[in-house]
């Protein structure tokens, strides 16, 4: 067993553990407030989701320990530093950029600024499939959203109600 605690990702597992904790406190707040079906309906199943893929990954990492050979160090498994483990964090970042230029700009143009740069995130390089596709696609995705949605949304470009 000392073992098993030695070669345990105590960082993983101490993240999936505040997520799963997370969850349950979400779960109990929204019982506490209406343990009404209507309230419960999304947020029940999710948070029943979670907090068993909680106890999945939390099994899993400790049979992994539990399994592992003695002398794989794992720290000797680890990759260096490249562009596919930092794309995630760039779309994260661009994100974030999405967001803030929501309303400053107008959710069409924030929209098709942050498609086109996701793209070349992705690897796209032909500027008429980048140019095209942002602009079709976030121009449909922001007047269907402008027809769904009970509250006015800032648009420079596309019209919505």
């Amino acid at each position: 067993m000392g073992n098993v605690l030695k070669r345990l990702d105590w960082g993983h597992v101490v993240f999936v553990v505040c997520i799963a904790a997370l969850s349950a406190w979400y779960l109990g707040d929204a019982i506490a407030a209406s343990p009404r079906v209507e309230n419960l309906i999304l947020i029940a199943p999710a948070a029943a989701l979670a907090l068993g893929l909680c106890a999945l990954i939390i099994g899993r990492t400790v049979y992994d320990a539990a399994t592992a050979d003695a002398s794989a160090s794992p720290r000797a498994e680890r990759t260096p530093l490249t562009w596919s483990r930092m794309r995630p964090v760039a779309f994260i970042v661009l994100f974030g950029l999405y967001v803030a230029a929501l309303e400053p700009m107008g959710f069409d143009v924030a929209s098709w600024l942050f498609i086109a740069a996701a793209l070349v995130l992705t690897g796209e390089r032909r500027i008429w499939v980048i140019v095209g596709y942002a602009v079709v696609f976030g121009s449909l995705a922001v007047w269907l959203f402008g027809l769904m949605m009970p509250y006015p949304m800032p648009t420079l470009v596309v019209p919505v109600q």
